[in-house]
């Protein structure tokens, strides 16, 4: 099926031959436009380091372009539906500057990226807790880096932001089930520890709060036995010593939910263009 989504003139059909016909990129090019995606609920960040932060799902927007490092720093474009929450000591709520406030790097690779209040930050402004509400359609840009050989060009920008984004609205953001999950499976990534196990009873309470929320009951059946084999899976991995911990084997499965989206989106654009 062709896909004609237009944004400031720009079509994805018109521009197709651009995008899937650039040649792979070096290793010192500047890595791919990432898409964050969205969620109806926000995300609480962690604040019980000197940072707050949590991790976020993300996917490729640009597969000819090479996937981020881990510590690739993002921004959104000025237009981006994200905002950001921060409640004080006293009980007082104070919105943050998103652009100003908010650092996002890549995490790992192009799949999950973290997103942080800064310590001077939170002391600042006296922060008990931060949640990041992520809307339709947000985009991330890699961050210029100085001597790059090849920068993303305003074509590129164009096109990744603009009809690319808005595929990937449909056919990731609101698939359904599967994106659901991933959702779920971040939740439960972003409620572990950063490092080190937890015990039997953490790990259950892990799924508790998962099938108590309310998305879990939007599930089918077959959706909501492929989230309860990853939990499942993880849990006799952290008990047996077969995974390093729960938080690392669930970000597999949650890496690997996203890859499939991300595959099924590709091959759509690609179809399209």
């Amino acid at each position: 099926m062709r896909t004609d989504v237009r944004t400031g003139g720009l079509s994805i059909i018109a521009a197709g031959a651009i995008a899937f016909g650039i040649a792979a990129t070096p290793a010192d090019a500047a890595p791919q436009v990432l898409a964050l995606v969205a969620d109806s609920q926000p995300v609480a960040l962690n604040c019980d380091g000197p940072d707050c932060q949590a991790e976020f799902s993300v996917y490729c927007l640009q597969p000819d372009r090479r996937s981020p490092v881990h510590g690739t720093r993002y921004l959104t474009t000025a237009d981006a539906d994200l905002r950001a929450t921060g409640t004080t000591h006293d009980g007082r709520t104070v919105v943050l500057d998103p652009a100003g406030d908010l650092t996002i790097t890549a995490l790992r690779t192009h799949v999950a990226v973290r997103i942080t209040v800064a310590a001077d930050r939170v002391r600042e402004l006296g922060l008990a807790g931060v949640s990041v509400s992520v809307g339709q359609n947000v985009a991330l840009i890699p961050a210029p880096v100085p001597g790059d050989d090849n920068p993303q060009d305003e074509l590129e920008l164009a096109l990744a932001t603009g009809p690319l984004r808005a595929l990937g609205d449909t056919l990731v953001d609101s698939e359904g089930d599967r994106i659901v999950a991933a959702r779920l499976a971040s939740q439960m990534i972003n409620a572990l520890p950063p490092r080190g196990r937890v015990d039997a009873a953490a790990r259950q309470s892990l799924w508790r709060m998962t099938t108590a929320d309310p998305r879990y009951a939007t599930l089918t059946p077959n959706t909501v036995e492929a989230l309860r084999f990853a939990w499942f899976h993880c849990d006799h991995g952290a008990s047996y010593g077969l995974a390093r911990s729960m938080r690392t084997c669930l970000e597999g499965q949650h890496d690997s939910m996203i890859g499939y989206l991300n595959n099924q989106y590709w091959d759509a654009a690609k179809a399209g263009s």
